[in-house]
């Protein structure tokens, strides 16, 4: 917990939440400008919906409805969908079918990232301005490593070689 200057009489403050072992990874929330009551409904709303989300895209869950097959839910279809539209955005480069399997995890965390962050907004409407989730394996990193992935690094490559 870390305290801020008020400003314009209005409280700052900003409330952390940790949590491991949320998609395979770890969860970092901030919320900021909220009362703690505000921070911690907001993290209860995130914890909610990622834990719903989770039970559709873990992949390494057998019971997920994504290893499990069976019924296709609206969030499974729309994550489907947008790894159908990249891939032929990106000439198969971004594909959900990896080794043989269906793996949703880069733009299915994306998606339940998003799913968070509307829930706590909503949770904590007067917090935002500053709402922030950040998950270890930071979403806009990878994002960057999927465009130098797909694009390639350009003419100020690290390693040297020419651009083809």
């Amino acid at each position: 917990l870390s305290a801020g200057v008020p400003l314009f009489g209005l409280d700052r403050r900003s409330y952390s939440f940790q949590h491991d072992f949320i998609l395979g990874t770890s969860l970092d929330l901030s919320v900021t400008g909220a009362s703690r009551s505000q921070a911690e409904a907001a993290e209860r709303a995130v914890l909610e919906t990622v834990g719903g989300l989770q039970r559709v895209f873990d992949r390494r869950d057998p019971k997920s409805e994504l290893v499990a097959g069976g019924r296709k839910s609206p969030e499974l279809v729309r994550v489907i969908d947008a790894y159908r539209e990249w891939s032929t955005l990106t000439g198969g480069a971004i594909r959900a079918d990896v080794g043989g399997s269906l793996n949703l995890d880069g733009l299915g965390k994306a998606y339940i990232v998003d799913r968070a962050a509307e829930a706590a907004l909503a949770a904590a409407p007067d917090a935002a301005q500053n709402q922030m989730i950040h998950f270890m394996k930071n979403i806009s990193m990878a994002g960057g490593l999927l465009y130098v992935w797909v694009f390639g690094s350009g003419p100020l490559s690290i390693d040297g070689k020419p651009v083809q």
